[in-house]
């Protein structure tokens, strides 16, 4: 939370601040905090691996991508770096210190020009300019170094005539940590008698000389003294009362007299009522004191006024202690659902049918509570808890208890962290012995219930303006269209020869921003010609009307992996299955992920199925990695795509007709070059959630 623009204070703000989105578990404030501990003593690389943590939570908040960029930049992967600088700044334009850092990034790299691009966005700077003179005299242009030189000196004695001695404090204060510029302070803005006081230390007025020695005192932590001078402009000083007033309420918020606070922020609002910055400090102040609603208002206003605002990330912060604030009121027990199998509770109608292999059962159901649930029990046996949010307020059991022939009961407790239990008892008949083809027609049945409806999006393309024609990338998605309608019930669309980069982003944009129900499923296939731009490290698919790669320096005219990833991302689908089938598509993820899912084997078809379709999925499968791939013979299919057709119309044959993203890996994984898969980079996606083909005919 940024709430006092304080020299001192920056260590102890810069932690809390990043304590805002809604949603966060236990575990990641522990991890924020060890990252902010370590990137405050320059352990980046320690810092690196809790921000990381951090960031998988899918918490994307612009300073902490910030911090981990510099965290990388100081470790040397300025390719990393440059990419969250970027995301920092796309997510809020305020971070202007980012294209300093990003130019820095750039002439390491040895990329002068990029590096001069961004430096020059930082003019203002006599930093930037000299860097700026660095790359120039690295590239040879000596007269453009020395005039860039120059400049830098006249900055650097510019600033030194121009600086106010006595002036309040600045409104972005910066660190510059092994030549990496790190923003310390980032104060919103506000306080605009402060921030430009103006003159020299021979000519300043009082009023300015106390509200000096009040900062002074303040970066002391010398609070009450602080205090008082402010007060003496207040009283006495009627040019500077708002600045004053502003000061006073922050001081009081370090001494928390929140309510005197707020009633300066109140009088400063009366001279100037579109002040964003002291609305977020009275918002804030209100907060302090629970009056949550008022301070909702506060925040909305000064986001209003200024929409790169701190108060945006407060209000996420005023959401979240809501959230704990109805925890601690919670009384009541979970809320609890058996999804399988299916269980009648002791008193109610029917009695339910279990078949139990090896006189055993397994038991997957959700409980859900706002305190978060600390444990389930079945029988005597504690189930295995997997969170399905980053709140940890819902959560999916497992357990496998014993099971005997004819009628058993369960005794079910399941408790929240406010020690509330909810207890149930449940009865059904177990059946020992089922024939395998009955047990085989039941799960399958049960599965394909637990799925919702199944999606197909399907782009292909073979005919180039500029580039050579392809043979069956065509051929390839009408085929495997028809695989996926007529065999597995989805619902196609295909996206044929697209014209040009707008079609494609259009179509996918389409599809991701669709409604679906919790256990729908998206599939998109992408096939076509891709290609790999080195110095961006970035892969993109060429639309017809792609320029060549001679010309096209930036991809600007293609259609980039990275808009493909966070697009679907972003889907509206919890459960979404990328497949590309082009050159340099392994570029899609800078890693691959590892083959999971051995211990799924022993599960039966409908407990794989209500096991992991409460589990969000984003997961890809491409036909290569950084490389080119092969494209078949005419009137045939891609090497890839063969086998894609292949393992679909088994229809899952070897796995009892469950078809998952493991089977269809197991089919290509011998293919040259070899296919590369994983989970989206940086995804909010279960590392344990799949995508499930059932065939819709017995």
């Amino acid at each position: 939370m940024q709430f006092i623009p304080m020299n001192r204070c920056i260590l102890t703000l810069t932690i809390t601040l990043f304590i805002v989105v809604g949603k966060i578990t236990a575990q990641n404030l522990a991890d924020l905090e060890k990252a902010n501990e370590a990137y405050f003593k320059k352990n980046y690389e320690t810092a690196l691996v809790y921000y990381n943590r951090y960031l998988q939570s899918n918490n994307r908040i612009p300073k902490v991508l910030f911090n981990r960029g510099v965290c990388l930049l100081n470790t040397g992967q300025y390719v990393k770096a440059i990419s969250d600088f970027q995301e920092a700044l796309k997510l809020n334009a305020s971070f202007s210190e980012a294209y300093y850092n990003i130019g820095l990034a750039y002439q390491r790299l040895g990329k002068y020009e990029e590096a001069i691009r961004n430096f020059e966005k930082k003019a203002d700077r006599s930093e930037s300019l000299r860097r700026i003179s660095e790359c120039y005299r690295s590239m040879g242009i000596y007269s453009r170094a020395n005039s860039y030189e120059e400049m830098a000196i006249a900055k650097e004695a510019e600033n030194q005539l121009g600086l106010d001695l006595q002036a309040a404090p600045k409104q972005q204060t910066t660190t510059t940590t092994n030549d990496v510029s790190v923003n310390a302070n980032n104060r919103p803005t506000g306080q605009q008698q402060i921030a430009n006081a103006k003159g020299n230390p021979m000519g300043i007025s009082p009023a300015k000389n106390l509200l000096s020695e009040a900062r002074r005192l303040t970066e002391n932590e010398r609070y009450a003294e602080a205090e008082e001078k402010c007060t003496q402009v207040i009283n006495h000083y009627k040019e500077e009362r708002k600045a004053a007033l502003d000061w006073r309420g922050n001081v009081r918020i370090r001494l928390r007299k929140f309510n005197e606070a707020i009633q300066d922020f109140d009088q400063s609002l009366l001279i100037d009522p579109t002040d964003a910055w002291t609305l977020n400090q009275r918002g804030f102040a209100k907060m302090e004191i629970n009056l949550l609603a008022e301070a909702e208002k506060d925040f909305k206003a000064a986001i209003d006024i200024d929409p790169s605002s701190p108060a945006r990330e407060n209000l996420a912060t005023l959401d979240t202690r809501r959230l704990l604030s109805i925890a601690k009121d919670d009384k009541q027990g979970p809320a609890v659902k058996i999804l399988s199998p299916l269980l009648a509770e002791l008193g109610g109608r029917g009695l339910s049918l279990v078949s139990a292999g090896d006189s055993r059962i397994t038991i997957v159901g959700i409980a859900e509570d706002l305190s978060g649930i600390r444990e389930v029990q079945l029988n005597t046996t504690i189930a295995k808890l997997s969170p399905l949010d980053a709140s940890g307020q819902r959560v999916q059991f497992t357990a496998t208890i014993p099971a005997q022939e004819g009628e058993n009961i369960i005794y079910f407790v399941a408790k929240d962290a406010a020690n509330n239990e909810t207890k149930k008892l449940y009865k059904y008949i177990a059946q020992v012995q089922v024939s395998d083809n009955e047990k085989a027609l039941s799960e399958k049945v049960e599965a394909k219930n637990l799925l919702g409806k199944n999606y197909a999006l399907l782009i292909g393309t073979d005919e180039y303006i500029h580039w050579d024609r392809l043979n069956n990338p065509v051929r390839d998605v009408n085929a495997i269209a028809h695989e996926l309608k007529h065999t597995y019930g989805f619902e196609v669309d295909l996206l044929i020869n697209p014209a040009n980069k707008a079609v494609i982003e259009r179509k996918l944009i389409e599809w991701a921003s669709r409604k679906y129900q919790r256990n729908d499923q998206l599939f998109v296939f992408i096939a076509g010609h891709g290609f790999f731009i080195p110095y961006l490290e970035k892969g993109f698919i060429i639309p017809k009307e792609g320029l060549p790669a001679h010309i096209e320096k930036d991809g600007s005219s293609w259609v980039s992996h990275d808009f493909i990833r966070h697009t679907l991302e972003h889907s509206n689908s919890h459960h979404v299955f990328l497949v590309i089938d082009a050159c340099f598509s392994g570029t899609i993820s800078p890693a691959v992920a590892v083959n999971r899912g051995l211990a799924e084997l022993s599960l039966s078809m409908r407990e794989m199925v209500a096991r992991k379709i409460h589990l969000k999925t984003r997961k890809y499968l491409t036909s290569g990695g950084k490389e080119y791939v092969p494209d078949g013979q005419p009137n045939a299919h891609s090497p890839f795509a063969a086998q894609l057709l292949r393992v679909l119309r088994e229809k899952g044959k070897y796995s009892g007709g469950l078809l998952t993203i493991n089977d269809i890996r197991r089919a290509v994984q011998n293919l040259n070059p070899q296919p590369h898969s994983g989970d989206f980079p940086y995804s909010s996606g279960d590392p344990e959630s799949d995508f499930f083909f059932i065939p819709v005919n017995n």
